[in-house]
């Protein structure tokens, strides 16, 4: 049984373009020693042929690990789904039958839109490695293991497409019947893929490279469009349009306040509008001790920081100050200042004792929202972001895959980081291999290679390349290869900063050319899925279309590899989850003195420490007041507080930094003072003061 065991990953290990040979020889060694590598890993909580669970039976996986483990784990049900299913999130951790939570916690919101089982599986096993393992239980846990439960169920259908939409009824094209006008399985395949048909006004033309592969004629070079584009179906309704008005609703992976669209045909009526999305949101507003939230999904804030570029309604480094404001705080008027020289021109004007934010001038001042990821946490992201890219080549993981997706407005990723205030992470757990050919385009420089370039290699390239790799890399306009020699020259910042700069920057998508996810599914389907990813286009007569040709790329194939890889996919990055919780904010009284005034006066410093890595609270929470503050609390009998508070609100302390809190009391008999600092999110701690 084991051998087999053994041959069958290793062979699975051949086929996944992701991993390397040096595993395949790890498996080979393991074979023969006398371990059982199956009950190794089931000990480890991975089983070795995988399936992905159905919203129900993950349910049921969940309940069956609670009475298995009653102290460690808790599920509550915060939403019924409009398809009926049950929305869950699973407790795990130390303080599941304590209703006041002391340890921070750490918030998993899984499988966001409903079309990501593996995702959804990855929650599962997560929850197997906590519950295993009590060195994870610093921090408790909260599991979603599916916000779009009626679309996951999807998945498993008799046929299959990919539709993010959950079993809310809606009216789409607004006649007299709701969902009657979705796709239709023509060829009987199973698979709802596309429709092409040949159209004087068409946009499409297929590649020369591969006529298998569609793109967008390139009308600057001649090229004219000889095919329309349609998803597999019928018009149901006779209207003349196909397939818009399909089952089901809202899309729960947008319908979130940050960036939220109005009026899209998935998006919902208004942010939380749908109970999948509103219970989520509501439970975290009742839990102030979430620390950090992860969304598995198709993103990856573990790899790539979140993304700027987008033109919101407000620059913080360039702000014009009302006329009536400027001459308030004896600003230039018609100058533009940053916040910092707003809150220091403004802060003598604010009562003593109050810290003056940078969510209070945006809120006086009128100011937008912010939609750009700020410089300090940017820092870090990319920071954190080497260092997980060094773990993933340190165990073999292939990095040369396709970029993660990025995060859609309206996403939970972006309300957490934007709104909570909190770190914000992600993890996509698979993306298809890139193809080789990608990788020779264009400059030949990857954003890779550049942070381990010197200066004087970059420069040395010459502005014929360092202008085309700035023009695929969508470089602002500004930056010209001459003018960006001449700040690399004097210091203004390095390649490794640049490189940072570069991942943060969206690219632009080249005209008439093939999108690159589809060349790399093509690829990926050939050579791993034995040609099941991307149906090859095929005649058939349509009723009133004519002849068509329904063929094109498979639902779920460029995001749900085989169920058989996905376990070694998630074993394998699944580590670092706990890597980030040890990083994640702890604050502790780090030291204190005390100095006799005399008559029963003393004056007392205190020092609160961060003792990990990430700030408390991010920049963006600074901003926005989010989360709460830590208050240090002094008690006594008979304590007087003549200098300072008696519960002092610590808004902010960098990671591995610390702050130093200032009194003077008066004390009668008592010859101690206790200190207690307490934070629903970054700890607690206390301390006894001797006088």
């Amino acid at each position: 049984m084991y051998v087999n065991l053994l041959e069958t990953n290793r062979l699975q290990l051949q086929v996944n373009p992701y991993y390397q040979p040096k595993l395949v020889i790890m498996l080979k060694i393991l074979g023969k020693c006398i371990i059982p590598i199956a009950g190794l890993l089931l000990m480890h909580g991975f089983s070795s042929f995988a399936q992905y669970s159905t919203p129900n039976e993950l349910l049921k996986e969940f309940q069956e690990l609670s009475k298995q483990h009653p102290e460690r784990v808790s599920l509550h049900e915060i939403a019924e789904s409009p398809g009926g299913h049950t929305v869950v999130v699973v407790e795990i951790g130390t303080e599941v039958k304590q209703p006041n939570k002391v340890k921070p916690a750490i918030l998993v919101i899984a499988n966001p839109e409903g079309i990501n089982p593996l995702s959804s599986r990855a929650s599962l096993l997560l929850a197997k490695q906590l519950v295993s393992n009590d060195k994870h239980l610093a921090h408790s846990w909260y599991i979603l293991p599916s916000l779009n439960p009626d679309a996951h169920s999807r998945y498993f259908d008799k046929v299959k497409w990919e539709n993010p939409r959950n079993a809310l009824a809606v009216n789409d094209d607004m006649d007299e019947a709701i969902d009657e006008d979705g796709p239709n399985d023509l060829n009987g395949d199973g698979l709802i893929t596309s429709m092409r048909v040949a159209d004087p006004q068409g946009e499409w033309v297929a590649d020369e490279t591969d006529p298998r592969l569609m793109r967008k004629a390139n009308a600057a070079k001649g090229e004219k469009g000889v095919y329309s584009l349609y998803t597999e179906g019928f018009d149901a309704d006779g209207d003349g349009k196909y397939n818009e008005d399909p089952l089901g609703g809202v899309n729960t992976g947008i319908n979130f306040p940050h960036l939220f669209i109005p009026y899209t045909p998935t998006g919902g009526a208004w942010p939380g509008s749908t109970p999948e999305v509103y219970g989520v949101m509501k439970y975290i507003f009742s839990h102030p001790e979430i620390a950090a939230t992860f969304t598995f999904g198709s993103t990856n804030f573990c790899l790539t920081p979140p993304q700027g570029g987008r033109k919101g309604s407000v620059d913080l480094d360039n702000i014009s100050i009302p006329d009536n404001f400027a001459e308030m705080f004896g600003a230039e008027k018609g100058r533009k200042y940053s916040m910092d020289e707003i809150i220091e021109m403004a802060q003598p004007m604010v009562p003593s004792g109050v810290e003056l934010t940078p969510a209070m001038v945006a809120s006086f001042l009128g100011l937008g929202a912010v939609v750009n990821p700020l410089p300090d946490d940017l820092a870090w992201y990319t920071e954190l972001a080497e260092q997980y890219s060094e773990y993933l080549k340190g165990i073999g993981f292939s990095s040369d895959r396709l970029d993660a997706e990025r995060a859609k407005d309206g996403s939970f990723e972006l309300w957490s980081y934007y709104h909570l205030g909190v770190p914000t992470f992600s993890l996509n757990f698979f993306t298809l291999p890139k193809v080789k050919a990608d990788k020779e385009e264009g400059s030949g420089i990857s954003l890779d290679q550049l942070e381990k370039m010197s200066k004087e290699e970059f420069i040395a390239l010459g502005e014929e390349k360092i202008s085309a790799f700035l023009a695929e890399n969508n470089a602002p306009e500004q930056f010209d290869a001459k003018r960006l020699i001449g700040m690399l020259n004097s210091g203004q910042f390095t390649t490794k900063q640049m490189a940072g700069m570069m991942r943060n920057t969206p690219k632009p998508k080249p005209a008439g050319e093939v999108d690159p996810k589809l060349k790399a599914l093509v690829a990926y389907s050939d050579g791993v899925l034995s040609g099941k990813g991307y149906v090859n286009w095929q005649p058939y007569e349509h009723p009133t279309l004519g002849r068509v040709e329904i063929g094109g790329a498979a639902p779920f194939a460029h995001s749900t590899p085989p169920a058989e890889h996905a376990d070694s996919l998630i074993s394998l990055q699944l580590p670092w989850i706990f890597t980030l919780a040890q990083k994640l904010p702890n604050l502790q009284i780090a030291e204190h003195k005390v100095k006799s005034l005399g008559s029963g006066v003393y004056s007392i410093d205190i020092w609160v420490e961060n003792k990990n890595y990430l700030p408390f609270p991010t920049a963006m929470g600074k901003r926005n007041n989010q989360p709460a503050p830590a208050v240090l609390i002094l008690e006594a009998d008979g304590l007087e507080i003549l200098d300072g508070l008696m519960r002092t609100p610590i808004t902010a302390v960098d990671g591995l930094k610390s702050v130093k809190l200032s009194y003077v009391v008066r004390v009668g008999k008592e010859n101690s003072i206790r200190a207690k600092l307490q934070s629903k999110s970054a700890g607690n701690d206390a301390r006894l003061i001797k006088l």
